[in-house]
């Protein structure tokens, strides 16, 4: 296959990616692993890895990155093979049974070897530029723009290029969503109230999708939230989410210095900060969707 063809292959794949969605909870699995995948490739690492050696930074990823539920690395190790992106080589020595179900943690321990498909290693090798696109692909559509430095630094990727076209489009997007999204709740950040000015520009604020946009979130004044960029990242992360009554949850499993106490802990029922008159709260469905989807709970008490 030529060069050009090898590389839009590649992309169109990672855009088609079948993520595995149970009960509308999301299933980041496949794309973390590409990106701890795509970390070795640039840091020069053999093409396969051992799932023994992979299981550990797998789970971290899984743990601080994916849904509030437990899972297993192993899942998307071996499923990710469907998707004509990974090689599990000697994959007939794996004996899943007659339903041919994933083998079990135990056999992938013992002889489980992944990586990128031949060809498609190979691309990446020869072009550092593809493995910043093939990341940007994964990342701008599993996940929020909060945690895509947090993500990235987490699998020891870099991400600095210069910006695509789609990304230069999504950027014009964003900032005008922000300036509605800062308008409508008066510059000020809804959990802590954060308002600073820099001369006559606000900073430190921002606009947060409660359903986030790559999960389908409009938008919409319905859907966002001016923040603090702390506030922001606690929301993302799931270590902030909001009740029925609009009131802050806390997550119980934050923990830290004085100064966390001071900048999270305090805000366990605290009550929301609202919008202007004439502008829609968050929808309760989006609500319901980050504290199903997002939030670590238990949430700590008021």
């Amino acid at each position: 296959m030529p060069e050009d063809q090898v590389r839009g292959e590649l992309l169109d794949r990672l855009q088609a990616l079948r993520v595995a969605e149970r009960d509308g909870m999301r299933a980041p699995h496949k794309p973390l692993l590409l990106l701890y995948a795509l970390a070795r490739v640039q840091a020069g690492e053999p093409r396969l890895v051992a799932f023994a050696e992979a299981e550990g930074p797998l789970q971290e990823l899984l743990d601080g990155f994916g849904p509030p539920r437990p899972t297993e690395p192993r899942y998307p190790f071996w499923h990710l093979r469907t998707d004509g992106l990974w090689d599990v080589p000697a994959v007939e020595e794996f004996d899943t049974g007659p339903s041919s179900r994933r083998p079990g943690v135990t056999a992938l321990r013992a002889a489980g070897w992944g990586g990128f498909v031949e060809e498609f290693d190979r691309a990446l090798r020869d072009d550092p530029e593809l493995v910043r696109l093939a990341a940007h692909a994964v990342l701008d559509r599993h996940f929020e723009p909060s945690l895509h430095d947090p993500i990235a630094s987490a699998v020891g990727l870099d991400l600095a290029a210069a910006a695509t076209v789609a990304e230069v489009r999504k950027r014009k997007r964003d900032r005008a969503f922000r300036h509605r999204v800062l308008v409508a709740y008066e510059h000020r950040c809804a959990a802590c109230g954060w308002n600073a000015y820099l001369g006559s520009d606000a900073f430190g604020l921002e606009a947060a999708h409660v359903l986030w946009h790559t999960h389908g979130g409009p938008d919409e004044l319905d859907n966002g939230l001016c923040l603090c960029a702390l506030h922001h990242l606690a929301l993302d992360r799931g270590a902030l989410s909001i009740d029925d009554e609009y009131r802050l949850l806390v997550s119980q499993h934050i923990s830290g210095s004085t100064g966390v106490a001071d900048g999270l802990h305090a805000l366990a029922g605290r009550p929301l900060g609202r919008p202007q008159p004439g502008n829609p709260p968050i929808r309760p469905d989006h609500a319901d969707w980050h504290r199903a989807q997002v939030f670590r709970a238990p949430a700590r008490a008021a």
